[in-house]
């Protein structure tokens, strides 16, 4: 078990670290600092520890004593030493520290939550709130003690760990927040319910739309905060894309993003660049299928909402080459939002909807699509289902999205 221990601890450790350490004395204090965590945890019985829990207690010794070298550069000198007391509790400082930090980007985050609700969002900074209470960096430092189902634009790299990674996700969640303080919550609200109505309910990210459409005033140089683009608007942005320039454009409009959001701190800009950058292959995708209608959107109207209502039956079907390329298109589509305009878009037919979603809508996607539906839809959907269970009582999709619909009509009606 010692060199098991020891080597997994050396290959983690050394190979992130850029210091002159002898590996055979490393190896050494980490199983002393492992005997002595385990000892501890068990209240001196270190022979009733399981496996796994000594690999836990081992990554988290690991996660502490590099937090320390990289932040403290008294414990190289420890470590050199072979003081294993002396590693841990600079290790310790280093990460009360960290602590003492990430309450206070909490704080901030908490006083500057958008206006616009989600309820991953919430839920999300509510759980942060209770891993700072659950957080046990004596022993399970590198350990993340809570759920978090609020996505950024810039997801925190998986290298991070404890409270590193929570740190760093309050940072960019900051960031976020920041940017979006500089649109009014009505409009934000009324961009996002384009997506779907009921956002709110979401495992969206609320900045992600927001930039996108940004991005596309900023090229047609309209007011930026204003967020509503048009279907000549979306003309204008097709001919537009496809001269683009790549990374030399792009530096160019965040630049001009920037200069009408501001101010903006340099680490904010080069939060923008890398969201958009992101974003753009999403973008690009969408030019060369000569259609933007679902990457930039037009504001949410009562209005709106009813001239584009697409109240499906059994219309003309499409041919098996157009559906299998429809298929196609949806399964490449990163997000929801896009399947489900495209939907809106190009199927009238209770066959080809049916097609789709056996293929191209897994888990919550199909809930999220019965959201945009009318009660007269919904119920088409499930008079479809009954059919098909007369003709085939042991018919079943492999996305199980009938399930959801009964499921989830069930639950409207309760």
């Amino acid at each position: 078990m010692e060199e098991e221990f020891s080597l997994f601890a050396t290959k983690n450790f050394l190979n992130n670290l850029e210091y002159d350490l002898d590996q055979q004395l490393l190896q050494k204090i980490m199983y002393e600092l492992l005997l002595e965590r385990m000892q501890r945890y068990t209240m001196g019985d270190s022979s009733s520890v399981t496996i796994e829990t000594a690999e836990k207690l081992l990554k988290s010794i690991v996660f502490s004593v590099g937090v320390a070298v990289e932040n403290s550069s008294e414990s190289v000198g420890f470590i050199k030493c072979g003081d294993t007391t002396a590693v841990l509790k600079a290790a310790w400082s280093v990460i009360e520290r960290e602590i003492k930090t990430g309450k206070g980007l909490l704080a901030t985050i908490k006083k500057t939550t958008p206006e616009v609700r989600n309820r991953a969002y919430y839920d999300t900074v509510n759980e942060l709130t209770a891993f700072f209470n659950r957080y046990d960096y004596r022993f399970f430092a590198h350990e993340i003690p809570c759920m978090i189902d609020y996505q950024l634009c810039n997801p925190v790299p998986e290298s991070f760990e404890g409270i590193l990674y929570i740190n760093e996700y309050l940072r960019n969640l900051y960031i976020e927040n920041t940017i979006l303080q500089r649109f009014e919550p009505s409009t934000v609200s009324a961009l996002l319910k384009s997506i779907t109505p009921d956002y709110e309910e979401q495992l969206m990210n609320i900045l992600e739309p927001v930039l996108t459409n940004a991005f596309g005033c900023v090229l047609l140089k309209k007011p930026v905060k204003s967020l509503d683009i048009n279907d000549n608007d979306r003309s204008k942005l097709l001919s537009l894309l496809k001269t683009w320039q790549g990374n030399k454009d792009m530096h160019i409009v965040v630049e001009q993003l920037c200069a009408l959001l501001t101010p903006l701190d340099d680490r904010i800009v080069q939060y923008l660049l890398t969201a958009l950058q992101s974003l753009f292959p999403h973008i690009q995708s969408a030019v060369l299928a000569n259609n933007l209608e679902s990457v930039f959107l037009s504001l949410y109207s009562e209005n709106m909402n009813v001239e584009s209502s697409v109240h499906f039956t059994d219309n003309e079907i499409m041919n098996n080459q157009q559906l299998r390329a429809l298929i196609h298109e949806i399964s490449e589509c990163r997000f929801v939002s896009d399947k489900i305009a495209i939907m809106k878009r190009d199927v009238h037919s209770l066959r080809d909807i049916c097609e789709i979603m056996n293929v191209c809508f897994w888990g919550k996607d199909s809930i999220d699509y019965y959201h945009t539906l009318s009660i007269t839809e919904q119920e088409l959907l499930l008079f479809y289902i009954k059919e098909k269970h007369k003709e085939n009582p042991e018919w079943s999709s492999e996305t199980g999205w009938e399930r959801q619909l009964v499921v989830y009509l069930k639950t409207l009606r309760e």
